[in-house]
């Protein structure tokens, strides 16, 4: 039995209006801008000079044994310090003052006192210094990039004896920054 009708064996049926060309071409931009976001996400990831990471923290955290025992070190001392940073804007330069007391509240002397210092917004620029011991106190000269939040790291050390401690100290318009120790240890 044959089939007889109206359609003729040489003509190809046409798709129905928007049977698939659309969703093409949607899928085909959002891939597109999936691409594009993502570019611009790993460019201002990684172009932001300020942006810092710890320097050396993995090797840091394989060693956390000596951590813990720095911090029993600092706490079998009985050492305290206490950090300000003396800000001169027209200068763009601050002086960092530590101050080191012994268990029973006399000041430490003759130490060799090294500091890390850096602000939070600007974690990238770390600046490295060794104060020098000046009436009762230590103190060095820091640029300074930026008001706001400053760490300090502090690394004491007399004959044998090593202390470290941290301090975050906050710089506002009036100059003068104090900050309480935060008891962290660092290398």
């Amino acid at each position: 039995m044959s089939i007889s009708g109206s359609l003729d064996a040489g003509r190809t049926l046409a798709p129905p209006a928007g049977s698939g060309r659309s969703w093409l071409a949607l899928v085909l931009a959002l891939i597109l801008m999936n691409m594009g976001i993502v570019a611009t996400t790993i460019y201002c990831a990684t172009s932001d000079a300020h942006a810092g990471v710890e320097p050396d923290y993995y090797a840091r955290a394989l060693a956390y044994d000596r951590v813990i025992e720095q911090r029993a070190a600092n706490a079998r001392l009985g050492w305290r310090t206490e950090a300000a940073l003396h800000t001169n804007s027209a200068a763009g330069v601050a002086t960092l003052t530590v101050t080191i007391f012994d268990r029973e509240g006399n000041p430490v002397r003759d130490a060799v006192v090294r500091a890390e210092a850096f602000a939070s917004l600007r974690s990238s620029e770390r600046r490295s210094v060794m104060l020098r011991q000046d009436n009762g106190a230590y103190a060095a000269v820091i640029p300074i990039s930026a008001p706001g939040l400053w760490r300090v790291r502090l690394v004491v050390s007399r004959a044998a004896d090593t202390f470290t401690s941290e301090h975050d100290i906050m710089l506002d318009g009036s100059g003068i920054g104090t900050g309480g120790e935060t008891g962290r240890m660092i290398r």
